[in-house]
């Protein structure tokens, strides 16, 4: 009986989960810190830039909408490795890029979800991946990033919060809120995070300024498939959480005859108490913190192409870039024509101009912002081509 006594421990130790800890990885230079406490409770996650806590613990992880709760499992193992390649650009100011990073994965639940940590010399990332034999409705995700008590001023591109009246394709009038459908914002500035009204939602990235007055913290996120893009809000005193619109439940469609309707097209109504419906074995976005002490460096810093999947296209060889002439930088407005000229007059006619224009000046493209017409696009394309002008719509 004493030897069986003995033998039984050892035999049950590979099933024992792992208390909480903390689990970190560093960039290979050193200068970042990404650190996880898991094992117990919701998973929480902080980050350090060249020796200085840049964000707290802070809670991250994926709430069900039958109510389990992922990132609050217990830690079955978890494995290390480090990473050193290049990644090919297609298009950009580098052919390629240096893919250099040191990475630690956590497993959770027996393998039910796991949650890749990645440290590179341009920021650190986290992903969660499931694997679950089922769809999983997400009623939110929890993403959280706690400054300190210290204020940090924010560069907020603030979401438009007001409701504007919509007419649809039978001139029935309703009223849509305006903050989870554009992406075209200005960045406002705010002394501190707490300054920001507690409504406000931004689109990513948000860029925040230490106190320190030179370290810069961008938050924002890569890798994004079929699944609510992140918005930021404040959550009480110098801390912002994610926010993702919830999953469209009715659309309308814009009213042809109004100007603008192309602003309107299958435009969410109304929406669910969940955001998302995906299928349990997969990868989630990343969620990405960047610093940087240069503005420069922000400019330069290419994490979020280097987080993205591989280009699934064989042959980019057509893939070529230029500039291109663009009526919508001046509304379409033109001089010395003889023809009707503005944002309600984008007629095959203007057009024509613009290709010529193009031409005869070297300029290899042309864009077609919203506004333009199927009655003409064909004929336009034929026509550019044989100036040897590409269209872009």
């Amino acid at each position: 009986m004493k030897k069986l006594f003995i033998m039984l421990p050892a035999l049950l130790m590979p099933f024992i989960p792992l208390a909480a800890k903390d689990y970190s990885i560093k960039s290979p230079d050193k200068a970042y810190q990404l650190t996880v406490k898991a094992g117990e409770g919701p998973t929480t996650y902080s980050v350090s830039y060249k020796g200085t806590t840049v964000i707290n613990h802070s809670n991250i992880g994926i709430l069900e909408a039958n109510g389990h709760q992922i990132g609050d499992g217990s830690v079955t193992s978890t494995s290390k490795s480090s990473h050193k390649g290049t990644v090919d650009v297609v298009v950009g100011k580098n052919d390629k890029l240096a893919d250099n990073y040191n990475q630690l994965t956590i497993t959770y639940d027996n393998g039910d979800y796991a949650l890749t940590l990645r440290a590179y010399n341009q920021g650190v990332a986290f992903q969660w991946s499931l694997n679950y034999d089922r769809d999983i409705t997400v009623a939110n995700e929890l993403l959280e990033a706690d400054f300190g008590t210290e204020p940090v001023k924010v560069h907020f591109p603030m979401c438009e919060m007001r409701s504007w009246e919509e007419k649809d394709l039978q001139k029935q009038t309703h009223i849509i809120n305006q903050a989870d459908r554009n992406f075209e914002r200005a960045y406002v500035e705010y002394e501190s995070i707490a300054a920001i009204p507690d409504t406000a939602i931004s689109t990513s990235p948000a860029l925040f300024t230490l106190p320190n007055g030179r370290t810069r913290v961008a938050v924002t996120e890569a890798n994004v498939y079929d699944y609510p893009g992140l918005y930021l809000q404040p959550a009480g005193g110098e801390k912002i959480r994610g926010h993702w619109a919830g999953y469209p439940k009715s659309v309308l469609d814009g009213d042809p005859k109004i100007e603008n309707r192309h602003y309107s097209m299958h435009l969410v109504e109304t929406r669910e108490n969940y955001i998302a419906k995906i299928n349990g074995k997969r990868l989630l976005p990343w969620r990405v913190v960047i610093a940087a002490d240069r503005d420069i460096d922000l400019l330069n810093n290419e994490l979020v192409y280097l987080l993205a999947d591989p280009c699934e296209i064989d042959d980019t060889s057509w893939i070529k870039p230029g500039v291109s002439a663009w009526e919508w930088w001046h509304k379409a407005m033109l001089e010395s024509v003889d023809f009707p000229v503005g944002g309600k007059h984008l007629t095959f006619e203007l057009y024509k101009y613009y290709v010529d224009w193009a031409a005869k000046n070297g300029v290899p493209y042309m864009t077609l912002d919203a506004g333009w017409s199927e009655s003409y696009l064909a004929e336009l394309c034929e026509y550019a081509a044989k100036k040897g002008v590409g269209i872009f719509v």
